[in-house]
């Protein structure tokens, strides 16, 4: 090898034909200088012209490479990172390829020539074979551009499918190490290079898929967004009328028996005393009759009794706690639902607003103060207001608690803001009296509040969210419970999207209130099933690539 003895043993005449002095000169008195090699008859540069096997035709592919400039052009290597690495004994070169910043052929992109860049050059200086490890050459993925050995490279190349969208071609290791032959140049490069291809349906879908999900999601932040806005900006506070200027209101507490049984006490001791509506002095002795009507009103079954009767049949029609409120005590007979336990008692009725609370529902003391600020300033027919957790499970509860607060201060007023429009939710709402008397609960139906709500809009009703309007329920006691409840409600919810999708269609309604409707309702269905792919299908897919980018 010349590291060994020096350049002098390369230096002999050029071997150009097999004629006298192989043709480095044409006069037969004339004699080189340094003695040919013996082969210099059959090794020449007119014997290997047509030789594809021969080093000649290497070394013509090679300088045809440098200056195709990789298949992208003349790309000029102004500057060369050397690293000269001595690996088992054996002279080793590693050169790592640099571009100046102007070494771009026409219609070379950026991620062209950083796979230009992300490329080093391996040659075997030494006189013997070197078995080249893999880790040495930072875990690269060898492609053999020119050997002049046939038997070099390919029993360990291989090719695989990349990232989707990526027409790339790369070849990677299928052993640990590959032999570098002496004088072998081996190109390397450990990135995908190649240009992107066009997508085909699959990725065009899942683009798609995905597109849909971002959609969805910044439509929901703006109306955030605007709802911040809206609140900060001028939105009134509850003010309250001198007590002889306000209006009275029926607060409904619909009830199951015995279900509830245990907590309807503390339900109705928190709507007698907590509740801040009459606007009273603090310390008044003796205040007058309260402008807040408390109706219990359950059902159950036939043969049930219990203490509790007795102590409900005592309170009725009698004036208690702090403001001096009015109580009522309604058992339906025959009533099997929360449905047709309203349809009893509101026709009776005989105040301007009704507030309607489930019988776990502890609203917050200036909750209804709130609405009806809201459903006067605003001239709706309804205000929705919204539900927290307030005991319960701490695990589940605050899981629950979590969900409640996107839905009630995030998604609900995105809707009103696309819609034009909001939802009866079925507790912490109130009514004008009127309306709701107008219109019956449907019992047959398994979420009587959002079929209401449906046929309520449909006779061009106006129902508003008021998010700040706050009231406290229990958890679920348990998941299997949670599950339950969630069940019924998804089954409500599509079996009035069936009952509604053509009396929908057919109505003389505004078409922003249509499309309100087919987003609370058929919409529900494609946000479900973008929910599920963003949330379960989109994880999985990016893991499957990443595993199989990483592990092929």
């Amino acid at each position: 090898s010349f590291v060994h003895t020096g350049r002098d043993k390369q230096r002999s005449p050029m071997q150009w034909t097999s004629g006298w002095m192989a043709g480095f000169t044409v006069n037969a008195s004339n004699f080189s200088w340094l003695p040919l090699s013996a082969r210099h008859s059959i090794d020449n540069v007119a014997a290997r012209k047509n030789n594809d096997d021969k080093f000649l035709q290497k070394v013509k592919e090679a300088a045809e490479f440098k200056t195709s400039g990789w298949g992208l052009g003349d790309v000029n290597t102004t500057e060369t990172s050397l690293n000269v690495s001595v690996m088992s004994g054996s002279q080793v070169l590693l050169a790592r390829l640099r571009l100046r910043d102007d070494a771009v052929a026409p219609g070379m992109t950026l991620a062209d020539k950083q796979n230009l860049e992300s490329t080093t050059i391996i040659v075997n200086f030494d006189e013997d074979e070197v078995r080249m490890p893999f880790e040495s050459i930072l875990d690269a993925a060898p492609k053999r551009l020119s050997s002049n050995y046939a038997d070099f490279g390919t029993s360990w190349e291989r090719r695989f499918s990349t990232i989707p969208g990526v027409s790339a071609k790369t070849i990677v290791r299928a052993q640990d190490e590959v032999n570098l032959h002496p004088g072998e140049v081996l190109v390397v490069s450990w990135t995908v290079y190649g240009k992107t291809g066009p997508m085909d349906a699959p990725h065009w879908g899942y683009f798609f898929m995905m597109a849909c999900c971002n959609l969805v999601q910044y439509s929901t932040l703006g109306a955030f967004l605007w709802h911040i806005c809206r609140s900060g900006c001028g939105q009134s506070h509850a003010e309250t009328l001198p007590f002889d200027q306000q209006e009275e209101i029926t607060c409904i507490v619909p009830c199951y028996m015995p279900n509830e049984q245990p907590i309807i006490m503390s339900t109705i001791e928190h709507a007698m005393n907590e509740i801040l509506y009459e606007n009273l002095p603090d310390d008044v002795q003796d205040p007058p009759p309260g402008k807040l009507t408390i109706v219990v009103v359950y059902n159950a079954p036939p043969e049930w009794s219990h203490p509790i009767e007795e102590r409900l049949a005592a309170l009725h029609n009698t004036r208690f706690g702090r403001f001096n409120r009015l109580f009522k005590a309604v058992r339906v007979p025959e009533s099997k639902s929360k449905a047709e336990n309203l349809n009893y008692v509101i026709p009776d009725v005989s105040s301007e607003f009704i507030a309607i609370y489930d019988a776990d529902h502890h609203p917050d003391p200036v909750s209804l103060r709130r609405s009806l600020d809201k459903i006067k300033s605003t001239g709706v027919d309804c205000v929705q207001g919204s539900t927290y957790i307030r005991e319960g499970p701490l695990l589940l509860g605050g899981i629950v608690n979590a969900e409640f607060f996107v839905t009630y201060f995030i998604i609900f007023p995105g809707m009103e803001l696309l819609g034009h429009t909001g939802f009866f939710g079925g507790s912490n709402a109130l009514w004008r009296t009127s309306f709701l008397q107008d219109i019956e609960f449907d019992h047959a139906v398994q979420t009587e509040d959002i079929d209401l709500s449906v046929r309520a809009i449909l006779r061009s009703a106006r129902i508003s969210f008021c998010s700040e309007s706050r009231s406290g329920e229990l958890a679920p006691s348990s998941v299997q419970a949670l599950w339950k409840q969630r069940l019924r409600w998804a089954m409500g919810w599509d079996q009035v999207t069936f009952n509604h999708m053509k009396a929908i269609r057919e109505s003389d309604i505004g078409a922003r209130l249509k499309c309100g409707l087919y987003y609370l309702l058929p919409f529900r269905w494609l946000s479900l099933l973008l929910a599920f792919f963003a949330c379960i299908v989109s994880p999985v897919i990016s893991t499957v690539f990443a595993i199989r980018t990483h592990f092929s």
